[in-house]
């Protein structure tokens, strides 16, 4: 989502919408979209960042040395009919990043900071009531560890920076009262499970109160792994599963996080192709397992079949 670069080299590059499809408001006549970090910058701008001593400022407000159509780590709202860009808000400050970065020291990896924290997943879209005033809402978890809702009329923040630490990335998802989403914590750092006063280095599933953005609970992931997969949510249930070698599907209680159950797919749930769907009708849970990332040398793949109950049952 950048401007025509006019053919010219050295420029910005980036910005893709690659972790997901477009959520489409059909009263609005728009598609949401969620874009990545940028690969390059020209030398213009890394030289500002050079001058700014490397620093970001504050998630809500526009880098210094970025200008305003530049639509990295964004959402956007886009006209159904023309693909012309309604609005635009930018959330998070300089983030150049591809793969050199991922080897320490490595100079060709741009000038930092390089914090890969773009948005992996689809927008969704909600209708909330904050103060019993109806607003509808687009809402994306990024991975800086953020939650966004954003008035879906003109792009303003209604919620923002209010996930626990760890990134969101590959799918939320909402049953409309409230949000869900994983914490992946690739870097194993130590977190607070909110609103508890547990920690854990192990990665997580987190629910948010969709009208105030509060953290209603978190669930630590009961095999002590990352949590890089999606979440899926149905009849009260949500399911989620493990980055653990043997594949483990959760399914917990929608309320408070609660494990009701768990099965042992027999290959890592990551993200992407690895993901939960569930077929309302016969009530099954389908899973895609497989160890799909770029840090990981295997491609397997399991399709698994998990029959559920409703939560009045369980």
């Amino acid at each position: 989502m950048l401007p025509d670069n006019g053919g010219r080299l050295g420029g910005y590059s980036g910005a893709a919408v690659w972790g997901s499809s477009p959520a489409i408001d059909i009263s609005r006549r728009h598609a949401h979209v969620a874009t990545g970090n940028l690969y390059t910058a020209p030398p213009e701008v890394t030289k500002c960042q050079e001058r700014q001593n490397n620093q970001r400022g504050k998630p809500t407000h526009p880098d210094q040395c970025i200008g305003p159509d530049i639509n990295f780590n964004s959402i956007l709202a886009l006209d159904l009919d023309s693909g012309r860009i309604v609005w635009s808000r930018q959330l998070g400050g300089y983030d150049v990043f591809y793969f050199a970065c991922l080897v320490p020291n490595n100079p060709d990896c741009p000038l930092g900071p390089n914090l890969d924290a773009d948005f992996g997943e689809a927008p969704m879209l909600l209708t909330i009531h904050p103060n019993r005033t109806r607003r509808d809402v687009v809402v994306a978890v990024q991975k800086s560890r953020f939650a966004w809702a954003l008035d879906r009329d003109n792009g303003t923040i209604l919620a923002g920076p209010g996930a626990s630490k760890g990134g969101g990335i590959w799918g939320a998802a909402t049953d409309g009262r409230r949000v869900y989403t994983n914490i992946a914590n690739g870097d194993r750092e130590n977190f607070t499970l909110a609103p508890s006063s547990q920690t854990t280095t192990a990665g997580a599933r987190v629910a948010l109160d969709a009208d105030s953005g509060e953290i209603l609970w978190t669930t630590a992931n009961p095999s002590n792994d990352t949590a890089q997969a999606p979440v899926t949510v149905a009849n009260g249930v949500v399911f989620a599963g493990s980055a653990a070698s043997n594949g483990p599907v959760y399914a917990m209680k929608a309320h408070s996080g609660r494990i009701l159950w768990s099965y042992n797919t027999g290959a890592s749930i990551w993200g992407y192709f690895s993901k939960l769907q569930v077929y309302l009708r016969r009530k099954w849970v389908f899973s895609w397992p497989g160890q799909v990332s770029p840090y990981l040398a295997s491609w397997d793949f399991t399709l698994c079949f998990l029959r559920y109950m409703r939560e009045t049952s369980l």
